[in-house]
């Protein structure tokens, strides 16, 4: 979880500092795909992994791309045995949503908060836990 949290959250910072238009429209069709993808996983996997590739790219980073890289590869192997029920998937891209706007606004603070929490669900729900965020509204 340490080593992906510091490079999704330095990934975010840099993507906020330095996407451009052609960045973000390439991460709004992916989230259109995500969207249409819910009901059938693996599509939605490609998809969500072409994001975050993309929002590496978004860094404008060689080394970022590649650490980000890596750690699709390793976090793919543990997503592919755990059944996503729907509204996870619906939760992940809406977090994905709410990224891009943040990015669109130049918002590197708001950008690395939002992937921590998105990172943090996603180890919890792989973990079998609830995410942190919903522990705390109970």
């Amino acid at each position: 979880l340490d080593h992906r949290l510091a490079i999704e959250t330095g990934v975010a910072i840099r993507a906020a500092e330095r996407a451009v238009p052609e960045d973000l429209e390439t991460l709004v069709e992916l989230t259109d795909t995500m969207d249409e993808s819910t009901h059938e996983f693996e599509s939605y996997r490609q998809a969500d992994l072409r994001f975050h590739m993309g929002l590496a790219e978004a860094a404008h980073s060689p080394r970022l791309v590649e650490a980000m890289a890596e750690i699709q590869s390793e976090l793919d192997e543990v997503i592919e045995l755990v059944p996503h029920p729907q509204e996870v998937l619906e939760r992940s891209n809406d977090q994905h949503r709410e990224l891009i706007a943040l990015l669109k606004k130049g918002d590197a603070d708001g950008a690395a908060k939002l992937i921590r929490s998105h990172v943090e669900g996603t180890e919890y729900f792989l973990a079998g836990m609830p995410p942190a965020d919903t522990v705390a509204r109970r």
